[in-house]
């Protein structure tokens, strides 16, 4: 996932030399123009990966231009319809537009596709908490850790996410389950530490 973050970005950056409103002035004054350029351009340079179309509808979704970015997230599924993590970045994407109904039903659909890596339904359920959704995300921790009982860094991720989205308690919870993996993990420690200290209680 980070790597292709890394390379959209790098995409963007390549093609901000090209003008329109990847230059400096349209980096300064016009995001949603900004977004919706790596879009258009990403998806002319035919990407094999439907992680980076998923990516792309993101980017059209911010910016306002819902059928374009439905478009692309259409394509992204079609493209490869059984990798959770492109499953798990369609639902990303409508979360972050503030579509939670379609956000909800895209999520659910890497529950229920048994292809790709694991870590998509991690991934699923820490964006959830990040989001506040605690109950929908503890549906896809849930989920993963019966599947991967001793991943106690994901366990992490998780209370993490969840210290994100302000739910104080359900964080220590994931951190006190590291914990009983690992007892000897220094992150364990500081992260159950800053998840009591944070001042945001739920």
């Amino acid at each position: 996932m980070r790597r292709a973050t890394l390379c959209v970005l790098s995409a963007c950056a390549v093609l901000a030399a090209q003008g329109g409103r990847l230059d400096s002035a349209g980096f300064a004054s016009d995001p949603k123009g900004v977004l919706a350029s790596c879009a258009e351009r990403l998806e002319a340079l035919k990407p094999k990966d439907g992680k980076y179309l998923a990516e792309a509808g993101r980017f059209q979704l911010l910016a306002g231009h819902a059928r374009e970015g439905e478009d692309l997230l259409r394509f992204a599924e079609m493209m490869d319809p059984k990798d959770r993590e492109v499953l798990r970045l369609v639902g990303l994407a409508y979360l972050k537009a503030g579509r939670r109904k379609d956000a909800l039903a895209a999520y659910d659909k890497v529950l229920l596709r048994d292809g790709g890596p694991r870590k998509g339904i991690a991934h699923a359920g820490a964006d959830l908490a990040e989001a506040g959704l605690t109950r929908e995300a503890e549906r896809f921790m849930d989920a993963y850790a019966l599947l991967e009982n001793n991943d106690w860094e994901a366990f992490i991720g998780f209370g993490r996410a969840h210290l994100q989205g302000g739910a104080r308690r359900t964080a220590a919870a994931w951190f006190q389950r590291a914990l009983v993996l690992k007892p000897a993990e220094e992150r364990a420690y500081l992260e159950i530490g800053r998840a009591f200290a944070d001042p945001r209680p739920r």
